[in-house]
């Protein structure tokens, strides 16, 4: 089994500086994502290495797939409105917790 635990914020934070990625589908799993558009993915050794070759000579498609990358992120994983919700989240649980751990004094 493998994992990519971690990786997908990896590769949000090479979409939010618009550097064109190769990735396996596993490393993209969970982000909608689509070959040649965000990232070009790649499964096996082979096919990472030609992937990374065919963007190393294609200044285009490096344009092309770091805009696009931007643009996801930009769309689906606005961090000023996830890092808002999350501490939200922790207040509101910090809150809840305490509410039913009153100290008796």
């Amino acid at each position: 089994v493998i994992y990519g635990s971690g990786v997908q914020i990896k590769v949000l934070e090479a979409f939010e500086s618009s550097t064109p990625l190769v990735a396996t589908s596993t490393a993209l799993r969970g982000l909608n994502v689509k070959h040649a558009e965000q990232a070009l993915i790649a499964d096996n050794p082979a096919d990472f290495a030609n992937a990374v070759v065919r963007l190393l000579r294609d200044a285009a498609l490096q344009r092309q797939i770091g805009t696009a990358g931007r643009r996801y992120v930009e769309t689906h994983h606005d961090l000023s409105k996830t890092t808002d919700n999350l501490v939200n989240f922790y207040k509101q649980t910090i809150d809840a917790w305490q509410s039913g751990h009153e100290e008796v004094t």
